[in-house]
C-alpha cells in the first residue's frame, strides 16, 4: 500500500513538473485558462454519467488543480477575480426569477421562516464556537453568521436540476436562502468594524451609514434603473443586434454591481437588484438564455477556487475535530430548521427535506471567513479550519438531498402505518392550508402544465386525482396532489379550500363530467372563479352554466388556462403572456419530437411498421391556430 502511495505521488510530480516545463512555452494566464477549460469540458459530462451534480466534480477539480493538490494552476489570484463574477451573475439570475409579484409570494418564507432561522441559527453556531475555541464574542459572532448561512448557487440548482422548485419544501428552501442572501449585505459592513474592536457607539454610526447607504442604492436604482433600462433595451432591440443585446445586458450587471461596490455595498446586491428590475420586462427570457453561458463557466470556476481551500494534508492532520465540527453544524442547522419549519405550517415531510437540505454551509461562508481573516478578528490556523469545514460540508449537498428525501419517506410511511385505521377514501390534504390557493381537479396532461405553470409563479394549489399511480408519482416528488373524486361535492369540501380558493380549475378528460362539476359548483359557490377543458361541442354549454373561461385542445387547454387562472390570481399580465411562450415553445417541441419520431419516411422499406399518428390539434377547429404567442384566452366569459 505504502509502495502505491509512493508510486501516485511520483506520478503527480512528474505530471507537474511536465506542465510547468509547456506552461513556460505559452503566454501567461494560457496555461491556466487551458487547464480550466480541459477540468470544465470533462467534469460535466462524467458527473453527469453519474447522476451527480457538476458542482461536486468542480470542488474536486479544484483540489486536485490548486495550490493545495498538483498546483497545475499558477495564478490564483486572477482566477478567484474571474470567479467572483460568477457570483454576481448568480445572483442576477436570481433577481431575474423573482419579479415583484414572486417576492411577495415568497415574503412569508423569506421574512418568517428566513429570518428566524438566520437568527437562532447564528446565536447556536455563536455560543458553539465560543465554548469550542474559546474565542471572544465578536469572533464567535462572525463564524455562527457565515456557518449559518447555506449554498443558494447548491441548492437552487439541484433543485432546477430535480424539478423540484415548485414542490413545498423547495420553494420554503428558496424563500429562506432569499433571506440568507440579503442577510450578507450588513455582514460584510459588519466584520471589518469588528476588526477594529470599535465601540457601540462607532458600531451605531456605521450601521446608520450603511443603511442610509443601502436607502440610496434602492431609491437611486429603483426610480432611474426601470426608466433607463427600458429605454436602452428598447433601443437595443430595434436595431435587432444579438450582439448588442448581450453587451448591454452584461454591462448592466456589471455597472449595477460596480455602482452598489462604489457604495460600500456588496456588488452581488448591485446584480440582483438589476436582475429584480428586468424580471418585470418583456425581455427577461432572452436576457436568462443569453447569459446562461457566462454565469455557467464563471459559476464554475467560483466552485473550483472554493476547491483549492480543501487541503488533503491538513485534512488528514485534523480529521477527527473536522468531523466534528460537520456533524454538529448539520444536526443543529438540519434540527433547528425541521422545528422551525414545521411551526412555520409545512408538513413533515416537507419540513425534514428542507432541514436536511440547508444543513450545510454556504459560498458566503468563504468570502466572510477571508474578510474576517483580512481584519484580524480571526487567526489563519482557525480560518483555514473553518473554510475546510465549509468546503467539505458543500460537498456533501447532493448526498444530503437524497438521505433528506429518504428520511422523509420513511417517516411518511411510519406515519401512515400508525394512521392505518383511517379508511377514509379521500387523502386529506396535509400541506399548510393557506388561504387564496388554486384547487386543480384532475392530474393528466392539462392539469399537470396548468399546475406547473402556478408553481413557476409560486401560486400555491392543491391537485385531486382518481388515479393512484399519478398520485403517488407526485407525490413521490413532493407535490401537493391528493387522491380523490372530483366528480363527488363532499370529496371537493372535503380539500376545505373551496370557501376561500381564488380559482378552480376542472381538467377531467369527460365533457359530461366537467359540465356536471361545474353546475354544482357554480350552485354553491356563485362567486367562485371556475376555469374548464373541454370540447369545441360541448364549449357553449359550459359557459351557460357559469364557466369562467372555456378552452378546446389538450395541450392549448393547458396553457391558456394557466394563463387565465394567473391573471385572474393577480399576476402580471406581461409576466404571465412571458412564462405562457417559453412553456408554449417547450410544450410544442416536445410534442413535434414524438410525432416526428412516429411518423414513418418516404419509401422506408419497413412499411409494415407503419402507424396511423395521432396528432394532438392545439386550436379550435375552423379558428386556425392563435395569432400571438402567449395571448390570452379568447371567450372568457363571466359567470352568470
Amino acid at each position: 500500500v505504502e509502495a502505491d502511495k509512493q508510486g501516485v505521488r511520483l506520478l503527480a510530480a512528474r505530471l507537474a513538473e511536465a506542465f510547468g516545463g509547456l506552461s513556460e512555452l505559452l503566454p501567461p494566464g494560457t496555461a491556466d485558462a487551458l487547464v480550466l477549460l480541459a477540468a470544465t469540458a470533462l467534469v460535466v459530462p462524467i458527473l453527469a454519467s453519474l447522476k451527480l451534480s457538476p458542482i461536486l466534480g468542480f470542488l474536486i477539480a479544484g483540489c486536485a488543480l490548486g495550490p493545495n493538490g498538483l498546483h497545475l494552476v499558477r495564478d490564483v489570484h486572477t482566477t478567484e477575480v474571474l470567479a467572483e463574477l460568477g457570483v454576481v451573475f448568480f445572483l442576477f439570475e436570481m433577481g431575474l426569477e423573482l419579479s415583484i409579484e414572486r417576492l411577495k409570494a415568497l415574503s412569508r418564507d423569506a421574512f418568517g421562516l428566513g429570518s428566524t432561522q438566520f437568527i437562532l441559527t447564528t446565536l447556536a453556531l455563536a455560543i458553539g464556537a465560543e465554548w469550542a475555541f474559546r474565542l471572544p464574542k465578536a469572533a464567535s459572532l462572525v463564524i455562527g453568521a457565515s456557518l449559518a448561512l447555506s449554498s443558494s448557487a447548491f441548492v437552487i440548482q439541484l433543485l432546477q436540476e430535480r424539478q423540484e422548485l415548485a414542490t413545498r419544501f423547495g420553494r420554503a428552501s428558496f424563500g429562506i436562502l432569499l433571506f440568507q442572501d440579503i442577510a450578507v449585505v450588513p455582514m460584510l459592513v459588519l466584520v471589518p468594524l469588528l476588526g477594529t474592536g470599535g465601540s457601540g457607539a462607532a458600531l451605531g454610526t456605521v450601521l446608520l451609514t450603511a443603511l442610509l447607504k443601502a436607502f440610496a442604492a434602492l431609491s437611486i436604482i429603483g426610480g432611474v434603473g426601470p426608466i433607463v433600462l427600458r429605454r436602452a433595451y428598447q433601443g437595443v432591440t430595434a436595431s435587432k443586434s444579438q450582439e448588442a443585446f448581450v453587451a448591454i445586458t452584461l454591462l448592466t450587471v456589471l455597472s449595477m454591481s460596480a455602482f452598489t461596490k462604489a457604495l460600500g455595498l456588496s456588488d452581488t446586491l448591485g446584480a440582483f437588484l438589476a436582475g429584480v428590475l428586468l424580471a418585470e420586462s418583456r425581455y427577461r427570457y432572452q436576457i436568462e438564455a443569453d447569459i446562461a453561458p457566462f454565469r455557467g463557466i464563471l459559476f464554475g470556476l467560483f466552485f473550483i477556487t472554493i476547491g483549492y481551500a480543501i487541503d488533503l494534508r491538513h485534512l488528514a492532520a485534523n480529521w477527527p475535530q473536522l468531523c466534528a465540527m460537520l456533524v454538529c453544524l448539520h444536526v443543529l442547522k438540519a434540527s433547528l430548521l425541521v422545528v422551525l419549519c414545521k411551526l412555520g405550517g409545512l408538513t413533515s415531510k416537507a419540513s425534514i427535506r428542507t432541514g436536511v437540505l440547508l444543513s450545510q454551509a454556504g459560498e458566503f461562508a468563504f468570502v466572510l471567513f477571508g474578510l474576517a481573516q483580512q481584519h484580524g478578528v480571526i487567526d489563519a490556523q482557525l480560518a483555514k479550519l473553518l473554510l475546510l469545514c465549509a468546503a467539505l460540508s458543500m460537498s456533501a449537498t447532493p448526498f444530503l438531498a437524497d438521505a433528506g428525501a429518504h428520511l422523509a419517506e420513511s417517516w411518511e410511511r411510519r406515519q401512515r402505518r400508525l394512521d392505518a385505521d383511517d379508511s377514509s377514501n379521500v387523502l386529506e390534504p396535509a400541506h399548510d392550508s393557506r388561504e387564496g390557493q388554486v384547487l386543480v381537479c384532475g392530474y393528466g396532461g392539462v392539469g399537470t402544465i396548468v399546475c406547473d405553470l402556478l408553481a413557476s409563479m409560486f401560486v400555491p394549489y392543491a391537485a385531486c386525482d382518481i388515479d393512484p399511480q399519478v398520485v403517488a408519482a407526485a407525490q413521490e416528488r413532493g407535490l401537493p396532489v391528493y387522491f380523490g373524486d372530483a366528480r363527488r361535492p363532499d370529496v371537493l369540501r372535503a380539500f376545505g379550500l373551496l370557501k376561500s380558493a381564488k380559482a378552480v380549475v376542472i381538467a377531467l378528460d369527460k365533457p359530461s363530467e366537467c359540465l356536471r362539476i361545474t353546475k354544482s359548483l357554480r350552485r354553491d359557490y356563485p362567486d367562485l372563479p371556475i376555469f374548464v377543458k373541454s370540447t369545441a361541442a360541448s364549449r357553449r354549454a359550459l359557459l351557460d352554466v357559469g364557466a369562467q373561461s372555456v378552452v378546446s385542445g389538450e395541450m392549448e387547454s393547458a396553457l391558456l388556462i394557466g394563463a387565465a387562472v394567473l391573471k385572474c390570481t393577480g399576476k402580471n399580465e406581461q409576466e404571465v403572456i412571458s412564462l405562457i411562450e417559453e412553456e408554449r415553445s417547450k410544450v410544442y417541441a416536445k410534442s413535434l419530437a414524438e410525432t416526428l419520431a412516429s411518423v414513418p419516411v418516404y419509401g422506408s422499406k419497413d412499411k409494415d411498421k407503419e402507424e396511423v399518428v395521432d396528432v394532438d390539434i392545439v386550436w379550435e377547429q375552423g379558428k386556425g391556430p392563435p395569432e400571438q404567442p402567449g395571448a390570452a384566452p379568447a371567450a372568457a366569459a363571466p359567470a352568470s
